[in-house]
């Protein structure tokens, strides 16, 4: 059982994906944070790591399919921030 007061991973990734979005799309920019340096300070640190975790799930077999969505789509995302500007 979860401790009191501690937050859910599932959701704090969601709020980071949808953060991630809003930078993506220029719905929620600010001065000097774009969505290269969000993802690279917020997200690739953990969340492929969150993610394959979900993919291993012997239980529940939506988080595990969540988890192979959310591993691939980090995936995708790291490689296209490698490709040249």
């Amino acid at each position: 059982m979860r401790a009191s007061g501690l937050a859910e991973p599932e959701d704090h990734i969601a709020f980071l994906c949808e953060v991630m979005v809003g930078l993506i799309n220029g719905a929620c920019g600010t001065d000097g944070l774009d969505d290269s340096t969000f993802f690279r300070r917020h997200l690739a640190p953990w969340a492929r790591g969150f993610f394959a975790d979900l993919e291993r799930h012997d239980i529940a077999r939506f988080y595990r399919a969540v988890g192979t969505l959310g591993r691939v789509a980090m995936e995708i995302e790291a490689a296209a921030l490698e490709l040249p500007a």
